[in-house]
């Protein structure tokens, strides 16, 4: 069965706010699924006496990152700059055109060497932005005929590679000890892959702008609701 939450078919069939409530719909009743069905699962882990506690802490991690660097900072990281970044990065470049491709390449090599480094984002700024934008620039050397030829033959495993690296690289959330705690990190990560699904929807009908707009309202809420939590 075809997934047309990744394809551009509702581009021109519906309006606007269609296409925007169809997503936020999709969106809202698969994540209450998952939610049951990982709650359900913990559950059973916990029944099981599997050591749960590297999930706790990635909480308590983001109570302290709040207290450490402020809310307002922290708000304006979660809820504006990092889904730029992430929309940037993922989504950016699916529109297949050479200079999006460059600067999706681009800041995903940032992404990825700050995570290598293990510095954190904002450090070594100049260093990783450098090297970044020498990646990115191999992109150039492809002409525009290529990538078009590279979307009509692999667009669709590529907007689902593109989901997947999105969804399951926020595994860096959780402080894994051992490999058994792997495939239950993987799974916490599954409303960040429906994440991925319903922002490419997006992406790819509305265009960027409403991807990022999507993308920073669902993480407000999110952010919100955790501070509720914490």
């Amino acid at each position: 069965m075809k997934c047309n939450y990744v394809t551009t078919e509702d581009k021109n069939r519906l309006s606007k706010n269609g296409i925007f409530i169809k997503g936020i719909t999709f969106y809202v009743k698969t994540f209450f699924k998952l939610v049951l069905i990982i709650l359900t699962f913990l559950l059973l882990l916990k029944i099981m006496k599997i050591d749960l506690s590297f999930l706790t802490d990635a909480i308590i991690s983001d109570a302290y990152e709040i207290r450490n660097k402020g809310l307002v900072f922290t708000s304006f990281f979660v809820v504006l700059f990092g889904p730029l970044i992430e929309e940037l990065g993922f989504r950016f470049a699916l529109s297949f055109k050479r200079v999006h491709i460059f600067i999706s390449v681009s800041v995903l090599s940032f992404m990825f060497l700050s995570l290598w480094l293990g510095r954190g984002f904002f450090a070594d700024i100049l260093f990783k932005a450098l090297i970044s934008l020498l990646i990115g620039s191999a992109t150039l050397l492809v002409n525009q005929k290529r990538y078009d030829i590279v979307q009509q033959k692999y667009g669709l495993q590529i907007i689902w590679l593109t989901i997947m690296l999105f969804g399951f690289s926020h595994i860096v959330n959780y402080k894994i000890e051992n490999f058994m705690q792997i495939p239950i990190a993987l799974m916490m990560c599954l409303p960040q892959v429906l994440m991925g699904i319903v922002f490419t929807y997006i992406r790819l009908n509305l265009g960027f702008l409403f991807g990022l707009l999507l993308h920073s309202l669902i993480n407000g809420i999110s952010f919100s609701f955790s501070l509720l939590v914490t």
